[in-house]
């Protein structure tokens, strides 16, 4: 019979958009029972496991919940094999390189990687709109130039003998 696979829920570290984090860290305190300076740093960008080895069921539920006070959570499968390579994939998976899913409208970069754009300022006012449907030029006829052939001639055309 084979296993139910089993996962290990994550904090990304990160809010959903337009959520409040004043009221994310409070809420997630009661839930935690620790102090809300404990949980901020829980919501700095870095990914931290809490909770360990989930069936697909439970971690539905949970991230539910999460969902519902603004915080985004990753599931990842638990890793397998001997408890040092278990150790190991735990330690990669602790890693700022991984990647998951956010919601929509979720940012992509963070505030500091973000490339400021200066705005421009163009100079449109010798521009001008035309009515829809006008033409932008009146269209002119091209003149058709009559190609000089005195230099061809007609040849005289020959008779036929028959047999």
């Amino acid at each position: 019979m084979m296993e139910e696979q089993r996962f290990d829920l994550f904090l990304t570290g990160h809010l959903a958009v337009g959520s409040d984090r004043d009221r994310a860290v409070q809420q997630l305190a009661a839930l935690f029972k620790r102090p809300p300076d404990q949980i901020d740093k829980l919501l700095r960008g870095r990914s931290s496991r809490i909770r360990k080895a989930l069936n697909a069921a439970e971690v539905q539920r949970l991230q539910a919940g999460f969902d519902k006070i603004g915080i985004l959570t990753e599931a990842r499968p638990c890793p397998e094999g001997t408890p040092q390579q278990r150790a190991i994939a735990e330690n990669i998976g602790d890693s700022q390189d991984t990647l998951s899913l956010c919601p929509t409208g979720s940012p992509v970069l963070r505030e500091n990687e973000r490339r400021q754009v200066n705005a421009v300022s163009i100079d449109t006012s010798a521009l001008s709109l035309a009515q829809v449907g006008s033409h932008l030029q009146e269209p002119q006829k091209a003149a058709v130039k009559v190609p000089n052939t005195d230099h061809l001639h007609r040849r005289p055309r020959l008779k036929r003998i028959r047999d």
